[in-house]
């Protein structure tokens, strides 16, 4: 007998963790993360697959150095800009934190333009594929949960300043885009 299931929502278990290894709360931690099976598939195709690095084991003899050398006039290029990260202004940050104080128990998510404007207001299961869905003017991400490397590369592709979460699972500093946390206000 063949069976067809209709798949919703989709899960994961924590990063390092087999569902096997989870305790009850991580257990409802992930069940509140959840993806509706749509986006699920969408995240899955947007995963570039990694190529396989292989070791090279042969070596290639050097000949005698050639004895010509030749002196090169190379033209520098002018250095190519970075983007600054944005310097967080005492009304940003005020406004970051009534934000998120706003938002705690909701697990919910606001979008600000630059003029920190509510662009709006969507639940934290939906934040990727609404920063995906936003190509431009979406300045910042207040909401109500743990910023992962995922919310955070997505910022990065629409442009965003400021990504401020409840806490944070990103250690190290990224690229133009400032990481605010509950303990920074």
């Amino acid at each position: 007998a063949t069976s067809v299931a209709e798949i919703d929502f989709v899960v994961k278990a924590p990063d390092g963790k087999e569902v096997e290894e989870i305790t009850k709360k991580e257990i409802h931690k992930a069940l509140r993360g959840k993806v509706a099976a749509e986006q699920a598939k969408m995240d899955i195709k947007d995963v570039p697959k990694k190529p396989v690095l292989t070791k090279r084991t042969q070596y290639q003899q050097r000949t005698a150095p050639a004895q010509n050398y030749q002196r090169r006039n190379l033209q520098r290029t002018a250095p190519v800009k970075r983007e600054e990260k944005s310097k967080l202004t005492k009304e940003q940050k005020e406004k970051f934190k009534q934000l998120l104080d706003d938002l705690v128990g909701t697990r919910g998510a606001y979008l600000l333009d630059e003029k920190l404007n509510i662009l709006g207001k969507v639940p934290t299961t939906e934040l990727e594929s609404t920063i995906k869905s936003m190509s431009t003017g979406l300045f910042a991400v207040v909401f109500d949960g743990e910023i992962t490397k995922e919310i955070v590369a997505r910022a990065q592709r629409a442009k965003t300043k400021f990504v401020v979460g409840m806490e944070s699972k990103i250690k190290a500093s990224v690229p133009d885009v400032t990481i605010l946390t509950s303990k920074d206000f």
